[in-house]
């Protein structure tokens, strides 16, 4: 697909041009709200490992369409891949529906580089030329804590919608828009070929610019645009920021910039090109995931988090920022709803002497909160308490006390019985449990319930809870 091959990620630092004052400019922009992120394959990552998601792909769907090694190239490309398997005369629509496949897995997460681009408040619109859901799952772990989701567009030639709903100043929430079509079992959705490429640059501009695009044309020539990792050929990246400017590069005078690398495969003519041709478009030669590193970093330091109250420190940062997580805690799940009686059974725990996990004091600003309440129920936590009420099995729609519960569940399938009755405690906050219970998971249908009434336990409970998470710091060097 025009690309270029796949590079190490070695995080390189920043070459001296973009220095402080460049990086102000840049931050200055996006503290006030006036750049608009675009989002390429290079920037794309997933597991902890922050592992480049695009070159593991080709070669996940080499196997899946059973393309022989000798058939690819040294550096597969889904394009590639695709174009190999329709040569052995392969079905078409198998591309497709095999690329779906692979991807809607929820188990495939988002990297360190996503997690780390997604804290940067400022971005409340991004768009991307890549078709993976993997930045939508960032932005929905980075929400609000309410559980609501990314409001997700995209552009297909075919597509019944293909404007966003309003102008980026009047958007109810963060949204998230495929330029080049989301990944889909139909062909003609999404972009896995060359021939598809050819055929969404053609009818994009002739959509941009019309009333059927009127508020995504609007934001894309009025904002300041940061381009990350793009991975297309020189003339492929000249094209769609031609096609996103709606006009000649030569007389947009709104100033944007271009992170690709590293250094040693930045094409010199595209530096050439923007440098003789537009003054506003600044070529940054980097390894993509290193400017977003450093973005977040210098991002943090201008907006840094409130202190956590209440001496609730014990290092409790997201896994994504790189510091240690608090080990051995009581984990409190519940509602929002039952904060009230949560509070109490927090109260009561802290008195026998527990030290509790509980999300209103170890959560601030600028945290990935989805990734560091992950980390805790599936790794750190000593025993995980499941606050039920009334509220909790009537609730509808994704609520992060059933996130909660889920990995409870995950973490809790190599337990034994007896550990798993130690681990997982559902304390009833009213005095019958709720008719026909549906929301808890089954694996700890077995468990001990525990009657708590608005959050008070009875005597004896709170010191039992103690005794578990002594054993399991007992146990657990570091914690």
């Amino acid at each position: 697909m025009l690309r270029k091959p796949p590079v190490s990620h070695i995080h390189t630092r920043m070459p001296p041009l973009f220095g402080d004052d460049q990086w102000d400019d840049l931050l200055d922009f996006v503290e006030q709200g006036k750049v608009i992120p675009i989002i390429g394959e290079a920037a794309v990552t997933f597991s902890d490992e922050d592992r480049p998601l695009y070159p593991w792909l080709a070669t996940e769907l080499a196997g899946r369409l059973s393309v022989p090694p000798e058939m690819l190239p040294d550096f597969p490309t889904v394009s590639s891949v695709a174009q190999s398997h329709l040569a052995r005369g392969g079905e078409r629509n198998q591309i497709y529906s095999r690329l779906h496949r692979i991807l809607k897995d929820p188990a495939l997460t988002p990297g360190p580089t996503l997690r780390r681009l997604c804290e940067v408040e400022g971005f409340r619109l991004a768009l991307t030329t890549t078709f993976d859901p993997l930045l939508e799952r960032a932005m929905d772990a980075a929400g609000n804590g309410t559980g609501g989701h990314t409001l997700v567009g995209a552009f297909f030639p075919g597509a019944s919608q293909k404007d966003l709903p309003a102008r980026l100043v009047e958007l109810q929430q963060k949204t998230l828009y495929h330029l080049l079509g989301r990944v889909s079992v139909a062909a003609g959705e999404f972009v896995a070929l060359e021939e598809d490429l050819l055929d969404f640059l053609s009818e994009l501009p002739r959509h941009l610019g019309t009333d059927v695009m009127r508020n995504l044309s609007a934001d894309l020539r009025s904002h300041a645009l940061l381009a990350i990792g793009m991975n297309f050929s020189d003339w492929i990246v000249r094209l769609l920021l031609r096609i996103a400017r709606q006009d000649s590069l030569s007389r947009v005078s709104i100033h944007s910039w271009l992170a690709e690398g590293p250094l040693e495969k930045v094409s010199k003519s595209m530096v050439l090109f923007f440098g003789g041709v537009s003054k506003s478009i600044q070529v940054v030669e980097c390894d993509p995931p290193a400017f977003v590193a450093e973005l977040a970093r210098r991002w943090r330091e201008r907006r840094p988090a409130p202190p956590i109250p209440n001496g609730a420190g014990l290092g409790g940062s997201s896994p994504g920022a790189g510091l240690g997580a608090p080990i051995g805690l009581v984990f409190l799940s519940y509602a929002r709803e039952d904060e009230a009686a949560a509070r109490r059974i927090k109260a009561g725990l802290e008195a026998a002497g527990c030290t509790v996990y509980f999300d209103r004091e170890r959560l601030g600003a600028g945290m990935n909160f989805h990734y560091q309440l992950e980390d805790q129920v599936s790794r750190h936590c000593a025993l995980f308490i499941s606050v039920v009420s009334e509220f909790t099995e009537s609730a509808v729609g994704d609520n992060y006390f059933r996130r909660e519960r889920f990995w409870a569940s995950e973490r809790a399938k190599s337990f034994s019985d007896i550990d798993r009755e130690e681990f997982y405690l559902p304390f009833l906050i009213h005095e019958r449990k709720p008719g026909g219970l549906q929301h808890e998971p089954r694996i700890f249908s077995g468990c001990q319930w525990n009657v708590c009434p608005g959050g008070v336990a009875p005597d004896g409970l709170a010191e039992r809870v103690s005794a578990i998470q002594r054993k399991f710091r007992s146990r657990t060097p570091g914690s």
